[in-house]
């Protein structure tokens, strides 16, 4: 099922879209995200960089022209790569009312949940059967729910609650780029692209804080807060959030001091994932990064998760306490190799690298970046494992490190972050092999010098696991092929 929203018509403004195209079609088509305006070229802006940080430039060679209103050609200068930045600035018409999207989810929820007809007369198929709901949404849609519970529209119209529960998952400290004009909610600021769209700016967190920087005083709860309505939430993140998505930002104020959620949130990191990956997933190459990818799903915690979930909103039976890096014990660390404690494995460069959100000032075009805030990372023990959260039985009894960043390849704005994407770097199978290249991590024949030892291991964490509630009994089989 999909919304489209209505388009407001004869009505114009300044729009802006990035491309990074990671190839080297040369011209690269740029499908614009509303329909241009103006055709005339010397009415647009086209600048390329090779990185974020980098001055906008217009060397020689650069070029587009409009192939309609929807769509440029970008005629591309020598000295860049496929990983440069494109950002082009035009006058756009015709914006959607992209805020009505939540007013969509609000209404139609709230109808099967209360209503016995609709406005035509025609019957709600489910009219008496739902007692309470669920809002689940993971990346884009977990940060969507972050803006439909901060704006306000998990009340309906009648003043009842939408949802009594939200489990936002991979949503780090960010909303979407939505309740604006010429919004583009697809967007989503990274270290490497996008990173100056809104979406991304206070408030990070559900509590109510201040902003030392900018002096406002908000959060995600703050409008149900008012209401007296909020619900209950179960928040996840991998550990790209933090490389990426501001997730520390969730867990401390403006200043980077921690504190503690209120009672009605809980907060999982799910340690060493990647963003996504599908439960068959294989570790692999990619065309644009450095390292094979980070297989790891996070399904079986999220499923458990779920249920926990739905027992505390259906007969109050709190769900596991939550299991997310702090400042206060030690698990996140300052921004640098050292602090992280990330392992020197051979041939692998960890810089901590991270995405360094700011003030951002968008009544200018290009927006531009203020004063930045405090992030910083998980902490990790020898094997680049993260000190905190809820670890997969099998990190319990690695075989290889797993991370949730991984770098662009030569050719691709090298050293970069690599968008989505984790690594994982396999232990040497002996002690001779390991010391042979130098690496500080055990090898399998040390950790497991016995058959059945890893097996075991594995085991032992599943079954802890089921009975801390942050995995189903049915799951173990998929760890231990018990059933």
């Amino acid at each position: 099922m999909t919304f489209s929203a209505p388009t407001v018509p004869q009505v114009t403004g300044l729009s802006r879209d990035e491309f990074i195209f990671d190839h080297m079609e040369n011209p690269a088509p740029g499908p614009l995200s509303y329909p241009a305006a103006d055709l005339d070229p010397t009415h647009a802006q086209l600048t390329v960089r090779e990185r974020e940080n980098d001055l906008r430039t217009t060397p020689e060679g650069l070029s587009f022209n409009y192939e309609g209103p929807n769509r440029i050609a970008v005629t591309r200068p020598a000295g860049f790569d496929a990983g440069a930045i494109y950002e082009f600035i035009y006058t756009a018409k015709d914006p959607k009312v992209m805020g009505l999207g939540f007013a969509a989810m609000r209404d139609i929820v709230s109808y099967l949940r209360h209503e016995s007809a609709d406005a035509t007369g025609t019957p709600n198929a489910l009219a008496g059967q739902i007692g309470l709901a669920i809002g689940i949404g993971q990346s884009q849609s977990g940060r969507y729910l972050h803006d439909f519970l901060y704006w306000g529209f998990n009340t309906d119209e009648a003043g009842r609650p939408v949802f009594e529960g939200l489990m936002p998952h991979i949503a780090g400290g960010k909303k979407t780029f939505t309740n604006y004009r010429f919004s583009q909610p697809g967007r989503s600021p990274y270290q490497h692209s996008e990173t100056v769209y809104p979406g991304s700016e206070f408030p990070f967190t559900y509590p109510v804080t201040k902003d030392v920087l900018t002096g406002r005083t908000d959060g995600l709860l703050a409008r149900c807060l008012a209401a007296g309505n909020c619900p209950k939430i179960v928040k996840t993140d991998s550990e790209i959030e933090f490389y990426q998505q501001r997730a520390s930002l969730v867990a401390t104020d403006t200043q980077g001091n921690a504190f503690a959620m209120p009672d009605n949130v809980r907060l999982f990191f799910l340690s060493n994932l990647q963003h996504y990956a599908l439960a068959s997933d294989k570790s692999v190459l990619t065309k644009t990064c450095v390292y094979p990818t980070n297989p790891l799903n996070a399904g079986p915690p999220l499923r458990a998760l779920l249920v926990a979930l739905d027992a505390w909103i259906s007969n109050g039976t709190l769900p596991p306490a939550s299991r997310y890096p702090s400042r206060s014990d030690g698990s996140l660390a300052e921004p640098t190799p050292e602090k992280v404690g990330f392992p020197r494995i051979p041939g692998i460069n960890y810089t901590a690298l991270m995405t360094r959100p700011s003030v951002i000032n968008s009544d200018v075009m290009p927006p531009t970046k203020g004063a930045p805030y405090p992030v910083f990372l998980p902490k990790t023990d020898a094997d680049g494992r993260a000190l905190a959260g809820l670890h997969l039985p099998t990190l319990e009894a690695p075989v290889a490190t797993h991370t949730g960043w991984n770098l662009r390849k030569a050719g691709y704005s090298e050293g970069e972050l690599c968008d989505n994407n984790g690594s994982m770097f396999p232990f040497a199978a002996t002690r001779e092999d390991r010391m042979k290249n130098n690496d500080p991590r055990l090898s399998l024949e040390e950790r497991y010098p016995h058959p059945g030892d890893r097996a075991s291991a594995v085991e032992k964490a599943a079954k802890q696991l089921v009975q801390d509630r942050l995995l189903l009994e049915a799951d173990m089989k998929l760890f231990t092929g018990i059933n």
